[in-house]
């Protein structure tokens, strides 16, 4: 009977159509989120590099940072022994001005003495 065969070969027909039209929505979505993901690891990418430049410019703080310290600490070392270097001075002219003023105060007892004994 030819009259079924070519319903069925026009059924068939139609479902292979379907079964086509499913395929090719099938790639388009597949496509669709392949490009999704192609965006969205080049986002990741970015982000990425964003933050590996962030992380170098914060190394180049941190080392000028480091810098800044160590001549920090430099100059208060250098200030410490300014410091002790003025001390001894004090002490020093400290003790020349003992020295001065015993003199003086033995001069002053002579001088008084020898004036004693004058009279």
């Amino acid at each position: 009977d030819g009259t079924g065969e070519a319903a069925d070969d026009s059924k068939d027909g139609a479902e292979a159509e379907k079964s086509s039209l499913r395929q090719d929505e099938g790639r388009e979505v597949q496509g669709a989120r392949a490009a999704e993901d192609e965006v969205m690891i080049r986002r990741k990418e970015l982000v990425a590099t964003r933050l590996k430049e962030d992380a170098t410019i914060w190394e180049v703080r941190l080392e000028e940072a480091q810098v800044r310290a160590e001549e920090a600490s430099r100059r208060v070392v250098e200030a410490e022994a300014t410091y002790k270097r003025g001390q001894a001075e004090a002490e020093r002219l400290a003790q020349e001005e003992a020295k001065w003023k015993r003199q003086e105060d033995t001069a002053k007892r002579q001088a008084e003495q020898a004036e004693a004994e004058e009279t």
